[in-house]
């Protein structure tokens, strides 16, 4: 059974080098918080704040290979990757929104409250970052840090309403 799982992981990893390196847009959202696969974005001709941020390809294939770790189940492995790819492009919100999930995960909360504040850092719209930081500190019991982070969440969004419903 280990040798269809290494197969597996081979194959996947093999898929996404291939999409990657041809171009092809590879992106899915996917279950349990963590963020989509992340493809360079095609040069566009239109003012800075519309374009989304250009990585390393470094960068984009050590975090596809933390989602593709994350998929399989590997956990340690995913956290390893997404590490990398922050430590290549330290402005990478994705790469620490999902180290910040999955510190969650794995119940280390001052861990994932640095990870996701990283995250708001470099994004202010970041709204799911700073609710998952809400819902740290209350597992922290620091009810006045999570009530400082949910006034920061924009009303009109929906994280705003469970970060209210965390409080309550």
């Amino acid at each position: 059974m280990n040798w269809l799982k290494e197969f597996s992981k081979n194959f996947s990893l093999a898929l996404i080098l291939t999409l990657f390196l041809s171009g092809i847009a590879y992106a899915e959202v996917l279950s349990g918080g963590i963020r989509k696969e992340y493809n360079q974005p095609e040069k566009k001709t239109v003012e800075l704040k519309d374009v989304e941020p250009t990585y390393s390809n470094g960068a984009i294939l050590a975090y596809n290979r933390g989602i593709i770790e994350y998929k399989l189940s590997n956990y340690d492995e995913a956290i390893k990757y997404f590490k990398q790819a922050v430590k290549q492009e330290p402005r990478f919100a994705d790469a620490y929104f999902n180290l910040g999930i999955l510190y969650d995960y794995f119940e280390n909360p001052k861990a994932a409250i640095i990870t996701f504040n990283r995250a708001y850092v470099i994004n202010k719209k970041d709204y799911e970052a700073l609710y998952y930081m809400v819902k740290c500190y209350m597992s922290l019991g620091d009810n006045v840090a999570a009530w400082y982070y949910s006034t920061k969440i924009d009303k009109k969004s929906e994280f705003y309403t469970k970060a209210k419903q965390l409080l309550n």
